[in-house]
């Protein structure tokens, strides 16, 4: 039996973090949330977590479409200051459609080059690509990012993708070194994904209201 994406995914994520020294970060009045308020089309869950030595880890799954529409986003901050990328994922998984975006982004003063995330992305090259709409952040990835999917695609290939990927991710996390400075440059992309725009920030900004999307943004998606 085909594995469900989404679920699979969100268990890795949980399974690694219980590895690490973490502090759970999870707020009330966003654990649980639906749009429209009486009749729900959408409904989130998310969960938030701090990592001694890392920075913030935050998940967020939505079931629309009375669960016919699954999805996932994970957005890991490195806002300790390491020297590696600001790593966002996001998922969906629909009947027989499915896709995973792995984006890295180099917010670092070093201009940063990792070459195992290179490989994982070669290693994964026969998944085939999924065509995006044009945005602003697309330029803005680094080498590794990965944009995969579509229907027929099995659910055990792009979890096995993503789960390799934060795998490596936090191994470089381990042994990478501190730079303060680095925190500027992950403020700057904070205000670019509120500014200009990311993928969730229409209907999240539906589902809160603009002014409590952006707390809901810069102190908990990917506080710095």
């Amino acid at each position: 039996m085909e594995k469900e994406l989404i679920n699979d995914l969100y268990n890795t994520v949980t399974e690694k973090l219980k590895e690490l020294p973490f502090e759970d970060r999870t707020k009330d009045m966003y654990a649980s949330m639906k749009y429209p308020r009486f009749f729900p089309l959408m409904r989130f869950q998310t969960n938030a977590y701090y990592i001694k030595g890392f920075g913030s880890v935050m998940l967020m799954r939505t079931n629309a479409m009375n669960g016919m529409m699954k999805l996932l986003t994970v957005s890991f901050t490195p806002s300790e200051g390491l020297n590696i990328p600001y790593l966002l994922i996001d998922c969906m998984e629909m009947k027989n459609k499915r896709l995973a975006y792995i984006e890295y982004y180099d917010c670092t003063e070093k201009s940063l080059k990792f070459e195992t995330l290179s490989k994982i992305k070669e290693k994964y090259g026969s998944i085939p690509n999924y065509e995006e709409k044009p945005a602003w952040y697309i330029q803005e990835r680094m080498d590794g990012s990965m944009i995969k999917g579509g229907k027929g695609v099995e659910a055990s290939k792009l979890s096995a993708m993503v789960s390799e990927s934060i795998g490596e991710y936090f191994r470089l996390a381990q042994k990478a070194d501190k730079d303060s400075d680095n925190l500027i440059g992950l403020k700057k992309m904070q205000t670019r994904l509120l500014e200009e725009g990311n993928p969730s920030s229409g209907t999240m900004t539906k589902v809160l209201g603009k002014a409590e999307y952006v707390e809901f943004f810069k102190n908990y998606v990917m506080p710095v």
